[in-house]
């Protein structure tokens, strides 16, 4: 601790920015999960809705042939009460193909009335067994979003006890080195690396011999290409 140079301590700093900035990433992707998982339970009950919708549609097809049917009923009798009153056969044939019509359209609503009492039952059964599914799957969900927020509640947590220590990573970093960091930190992931190859590690720009020399020194430059700083690992024996 007491030998670290300024390099390392400001490695540090960095290292400990790095997985500050991880958390916040991690809380952002948390909230994420969260929010998607909230939209499938948004879809879960639009794909009851519809199901209901769809339900009530068939109801109404049903009250309205019943209807029909009851009409066609009230017809058929008013026109029995006109055949009996039937004054020659003109009349009575006319009267008997209008019955015969409305026996027609009234087998057609029963017919379809029938079909459409069968296709209910199936909805209904169909639409049970999605309710059970749904709620299976909402009760998921809602384990899995109260898991979620418990970890974003621990991640903010532990973040804003993180942040608090910063101050003591910054302890013995030249200030000028402080002042570059904080410019460029929000620019590039990676604002300190080392030399490989008489260049930057980063953008693989090539080094003066001067340069060389000040870093092998224990000097921290910047590079003039990508304006990241370098250092050199075997002069710092890291």
């Amino acid at each position: 601790m007491l030998n670290e140079t300024p390099l390392i301590k400001f490695i540090a700093l960095i290292t400990f920015d790095r997985d500050y900035a991880s958390m916040s990433a991690h809380i952002v992707a948390l909230q994420k999960e969260i929010t998607l998982l909230h939209a499938q339970e948004n879809e879960l009950d639009a794909t009851i809705t519809v199901s209901d919708s769809g339900i009530r549609s068939m109801k109404k097809e049903i009250d309205a042939d019943e209807l029909l049917i009851a009409s066609l009923d009230q017809q058929i009798k008013e026109k029995k009460e006109r055949l009996a009153a039937a004054m020659n056969p003109r009349e009575h044939r006319a009267i008997m193909s209008e019955i015969d019509s409305i026996n027609t359209q009234q087998l057609a609503a029963e017919e379809r009335l029938l079909n459409s009492w069968t296709a209910l039952e199936t909805r209904k059964r169909g639409h049970d067994k999605l309710l059970l599914a749904n709620q299976e799957q909402k009760q998921r969900i809602a384990t899995a979003i109260a898991e979620k927020q418990q970890q974003m509640a621990d991640e903010i947590t532990t973040q804003a006890t993180t942040a608090a220590r910063r101050a003591s990573y910054e302890q013995g970093v030249p200030e000028q080195w402080l002042e570059k960091y904080a410019a460029m930190r929000s620019r590039v992931p990676n604002p300190v690396v080392p030399i490989e190859q008489d260049s930057c590690s980063a953008c693989f720009h090539g080094l003066s011999h001067q340069e060389l020399v000040q870093l092998r020194r224990r000097a921290l430059l910047e590079c003039k290409s990508c304006y990241r700083f370098l250092y050199c690992p075997i002069a710092h024996q890291l």
